[in-house]
């Protein structure tokens, strides 16, 4: 057999595409030849950095750094902007209403008596009151959840100076 080891390559967007329109079957075949996390397309899992954040919202990571340092920007200015980039790829194309009372907004709930860390999301409906700013919400309680465990550094760095 000549030919065995040829390689071709695969559109992953098409291949996903597929994989949705699939039987259990043929999901099942798919996942056996290339892996089950190819077709996991939750956002969390696609979003573990600062620099995954960049990528999803075609930020050039060393540009926004460069710029932040030419600035002089501070270290909580830095982790404002940084924790917008992040929220926004995560919150995928979702802009909170601030003139919809009946639609909740999440965003991370830190305790800092003991030491910073996070303690769990927390919700507002009002557009009157905002404790991390209204970019930094996020569209569930998971999504907060997930910014505040994940990105717990980057908040610590944005709280600093408050």
């Amino acid at each position: 057999m000549k030919n065995a080891n040829k390689s071709m390559q695969i559109d992953k967007t098409k291949l996903q595409q597929s994989y949705h329109k699939a039987d259990d079957k043929g999901k099942q075949i798919l996942e056996d030849l290339f892996g089950k996390d190819v077709f996991n397309d939750k956002i969390v899992n696609k979003i573990k950095t600062f620099k995954d954040a960049c990528k999803m919202e075609n930020v050039n990571c060393k540009a926004f750094l460069s710029k932040c340092k030419k600035n002089n920007d501070s270290k909580d200015e830095i982790a404002y902007k940084k924790l917008k980039i992040i929220a926004r790829a995560i919150n995928e194309g979702w802009v909170p209403d601030f003139n919809n009372e009946s639609e909740y907004k999440y965003y991370p709930y830190f305790n800092a008596k003991s030491g910073f860390g996070f303690s769990y999301a927390f919700y507002d409906y009002t557009n009157t009151y905002s404790a991390v700013g209204f970019c930094l919400c996020f569209k569930t309680r998971e999504l907060a959840e997930y910014a505040g465990r994940q990105f717990e550094s980057i908040y610590k760095d944005y709280f600093a100076n408050l």
